[in-house]
């Protein structure tokens, strides 16, 4: 890699912070009941044209004295099949998976397809992205599972799908922009406010996640499908209330806060694409262009308050009350919600049957607080995973918009 000649871009501030560099790379699996072989040869194929269209997804992350930022550095097009080859695997060894393997050991045994954290590809020649093919070993010979990640240094949830979205189609490629917008980026306070913006980077605020990593109860992942009918009854409810204030409220809406009242959290955060806010950052801008809204319980318990706050002006105003002082900080209940379902397109496969499709992180590792994360699992249905340390599985059931179980070996 070191002959080729390399682009070198400074990527956001973000992107080299630290906690960006310490999660592994934003990764999902999808189950498959069909012709491995087959599927292998399409989908190769297809992911080196979208290769050649986005080199960066072959680059390197390096860091010198030439930028305060991490820097990425990547080829020119056409790229080799050699190199194809170092991020592209079919049925290697060391990957042993099925669908009905439980959620803690599926990312365990999935590691090896999972790209590093970003602080151990930092001048190293790992690349950023991976895809795997594994047989089901569940499957009795007639599936296989996909396995795509990106590292979260140079990707969001939302350029994430942009590429994933790329291998089911046979459309001209997309390339995105991969040159950073740092002064767009600096824009999110506009979007969650200057307060917002400086107590999700304070002390107390970080040392309250730290020690919810440290000394937190050991997190249980819970898949469920979203169930349609009690979304549908609370939209209704909401429409023929007029003096709600509102004449609509969004599935995330609801979701979002029923999780907020199942957990207690006295601050609910809510990631959100800036792209959908800043108009400088376009859709097809790639990088993590993410900001958090922090809802606090006086708005986040109620559906209504949450669509009131997105229907207001900006910034948004998602707590009512002020922010939890220090030693509140230190102490209080949070949460966290993101939703990938607007980014995601069909996954579907020419004669193959997708079983479900589910993010893959480190449960125990990844969060520690309790955090949800909505998805589409099938083409049209709707689901979410929820991360928790503190809430049991009938108590989900009973109070948030769920039903049936995505797959009932993978979560129990």
């Amino acid at each position: 890699m070191q002959n080729i000649k390399e682009t070198i871009i400074p990527l956001l501030k973000e992107e080299s912070s630290t906690i960006i560099k310490g999660e592994n790379g934003i990764t999902t699996i999808t189950f498959y009941r069909g012709d491995k072989e087959q599927a292998s040869k399409v989908i190769r194929s297809r992911f080196k044209e979208i290769v050649n269209g986005n080199t960066w997804l072959v680059g390197r992350l390096i860091k010198n004295g030439k930028h305060k930022n991490i820097q990425l550095a990547y080829p020119s097009a056409p790229i080799s099949d050699d190199v194809i080859d170092r991020i592209f695997f079919d049925s290697p060894a060391n990957i042993k998976i099925g669908s009905e393997t439980a959620y803690e050991e599926l990312f365990k045994s999935a590691k090896p397809a999972i790209v590093e954290k970003g602080g151990k590809l930092i001048n190293k020649q790992g690349l950023v992205s991976r895809l795997t093919l594994v047989p089901d070993m569940h499957s009795g010979g007639k599936g296989f599972a996909l396995i795509f990640s990106i590292s979260h240094v140079v990707a969001d949830g939302y350029t994430y799908y942009k590429i994933f979205n790329q291998l089911f189609t046979d459309k001209s490629v997309e390339s995105l922009e991969v040159k950073r917008k740092q002064d767009a980026a600096d824009r999110v306070t506009e979007i969650v406010g200057k307060k917002s913006f400086k107590f999700f980077h304070s002390a107390p605020f970080i040392l309250n996640l730290v020690g919810g990593a440290i000394f937190g109860k050991k997190t249980k992942s819970y898949g469920f499908y979203i169930e349609p009918e009690r979304i549908n009854k609370v939209k209704t409810q909401i429409k023929e209330n007029s003096g709600s204030g509102v004449d609509y409220i969004s599935t995330n809406d609801i979701l979002s806060s029923s999780f907020a009242k199942v957990t207690n959290s006295r601050i609910c955060i809510m990631a959100v694409n800036l792209r959908s806010w800043i108009k400088d950052i376009r859709n097809d801008d790639a990088g993590n262009y993410a900001g958090g809204l922090l809802f606090d319980n006086h708005t986040s318990y109620h559906p209504v308050n949450i669509r009131k706050s997105f229907q207001a002006e900006l910034p948004v105003p998602a707590n009512a009350k002020p922010l939890p002082k220090f030693w509140e900080a230190l102490r209080c209940k949070l949460g966290l919600i993101s939703s990938w379902a607007d980014f995601q397109e069909s996954h579907d496969l020419e004669k193959c049957e997708q079983l479900f499709h589910i993010p893959l992180y480190d449960a125990k590792n990844a969060f520690p607080l309790d955090s949800a994360v909505v998805f589409k699992a099938k083409p049209d249905q709707l689901a979410v995973i929820y991360f928790t340390k503190t809430v049991e599985r009938e108590k989900f059931l009973s109070h948030c918009e769920v039903g049936d179980s995505i797959s009932s070996r993978t979560f129990h």
